[in-house]
């Protein structure tokens, strides 16, 4: 799949995940409301990912991904726990 297309699928997803939020807060469904956060947590690391590394292979910024790994390993974990 091209760059591109993963940026804007991987927004667009965030964006569609996190529509049914104030529902389930409203029904008091942690479940639904803990994987609603790490799926969104998954979308917006593959779209600043996407971002970052735009067509590069250089580690611009090593920060990031330290912080990316560990958020991706904690998101496996997460949404097989939710």
């Amino acid at each position: 799949m091209h760059d591109a297309s993963i940026i804007f699928f991987a927004g667009l997803c965030a964006f569609l995940v996190i529509s049914p939020l104030p529902l389930q807060w409203r029904a008091r469904n942690s479940g639904t409301l803990l994987l609603i956060t790490w799926l969104f947590v998954g979308n917006i690391l593959s779209f600043v990912d996407g971002l970052i590394w735009w067509d590069s292979i250089e580690n611009v910024a090593p920060i990031w991904c330290d912080i990316s790994t560990k958020l991706s390993v904690g998101l496996t974990v997460g949404i097989a726990a939710s």
